[in-house]
């Protein structure tokens, strides 16, 4: 057995481990994940791209004999070629194209009131939405093609968080750095909006990316580990979220892939690719924004980000590292080196 088959099948037990409960795991071949604003034409560029490139879903099943049959192939050939499974295999003449495709739809789009999507905090100021910050200039849409999971359908709805998860991560080679910001006795109970970045398994079948996670629990639970509840349908918030990545370490952050606006519990993203050095906190950063339910949810995260270390600026702009606005129930941030 070569090196790399044991690789990747050590990898592979990992990738079946996490994924024990995942319903579905779904890719963005290609497409073109723009935040989903409001647009005057009759065409919107979510609905011009899934023309082109349909989602793939794929279940736990098909994900664990995928992964078998690529570790099999590898241990009976020498062929040098990248080994991948269907989950990281991109069809790159289709995925340049679409990239280009979107990228002229973004250029040409009648874009109007859609820097002010609406939200509960009435006509957003334009740096305090995605779309606004890119009328502004600032390039904060990614176009890579990207995995990530459904949560609106998914087993770990039902299973919680808590640090454990976390502290186990690195045994399943997850390289990942988080910022937990909690604040408590809202609607009853404690809540914890949480962030992680980083390296999800390294080598061939590697992946770099990040998550925000929406969890509850009964005001005052006491916890040993931490432990909370995913949020509920009813208690899902909108957001939006873009991760960037120093992938050559040269100071220069691209943005590789955008989560549209809508209402999540825990909405991530995953591009094909190795961090230089996965203890790195800088080489990656996250831009996202919240609609929170009311002005008190509103400033008790407020207060959490400003305890942790986040700067409240009057002037929003996404390459200033761990800031935020807030502007009625929104909150926009950057979040790079805040670690806990």
């Amino acid at each position: 057995m070569n090196k790399k088959a044991l690789t990747l099948i050590v990898s592979s037990i990992a990738v079946v481990a996490v994924c024990v409960g995942i319903v579905s795991f779904v890719r963005k071949d290609g497409g073109s994940p723009v935040p989903e604003i409001q647009s005057t034409s009759s065409t919107t560029l979510a609905e011009s791209t899934s023309q082109q490139i349909p989602e793939q879903s794929t279940t736990l099943a098909q994900i664990t004999q995928t992964v078998t049959e690529t570790v099999l192939e590898t241990m009976s050939t020498t062929a040098t070629t990248k080994v991948t499974t269907t989950l990281t295999t991109k069809a790159e003449d289709e995925t340049t194209r679409t990239i280009e495709d979107a990228a002229e739809d973004v250029e040409d789009m009648e874009i109007g009131h859609a820097s002010t999507p609406s939200t509960s905090s009435g006509k957003l100021p334009s740096d305090m939405t995605f779309a606004g910050l890119y009328l502004a200039g600032y390039d904060v849409i990614g176009f890579k093609p990207y995995l990530y999971n459904n949560d609106k359908d998914c087993v770990q709805s039902e299973l919680g968080y808590n640090e454990v998860y976390d502290k186990g991560a690195a045994l399943i080679d997850f390289h990942i750095k988080t910022c937990r910001i909690k604040f408590y006795d809202y609607d009853g109970r404690d809540w914890l909006v949480q962030l992680w970045k980083g390296q999800y398994i390294s080598g061939d079948v590697g992946t770099v990316g990040c998550e925000i996670g929406l969890y509850n629990r009964k005001a005052g639970t006491p916890s040993l580990i931490g432990h909370y509840n995913c949020a509920k349908e009813a208690d899902w918030l909108g957001m939006e979220m873009t991760m960037y990545w120093d992938e050559n370490r040269t100071g220069n952050y691209t943005p590789q892939f955008t989560r549209d606006y809508t209402k999540y519990w825990w909405p991530t993203g995953f591009v094909d690719g190795q961090m230089k050095n996965v203890k790195d906190t800088q080489e990656i950063f996250v831009l996202a924004r919240i609609t929170f339910k009311d002005t008190l949810m509103t400033d008790k995260f407020v207060e959490a980000m400003s305890k942790l270390g986040f700067q409240e600026v009057s002037s929003f702009s996404p390459y200033t590292m761990d800031t935020y606005k807030r502007y009625g129930c929104d909150v926009i941030f950057t979040w790079r080196d805040i670690l806990n």
